[in-house]
């Protein structure tokens, strides 16, 4: 397994998540709103 891979394996979901909706913020506009509707629930 390469070092790439294993970031990707080790990360967290909620890790994971932060990471793809900072990244996707702007080209997806609900992205973020559906991430904050999400972890809203959880907490």
């Amino acid at each position: 397994m390469d070092n790439k891979t294993a970031w990707w394996a080790s990360m967290s979901e909620d890790s994971f998540l932060k990471s793809f909706v900072m990244k996707y913020a702007d080209e997806i506009p609900d992205v973020l709103k559906l991430y904050l509707e999400k972890t809203k629930h959880k907490s």
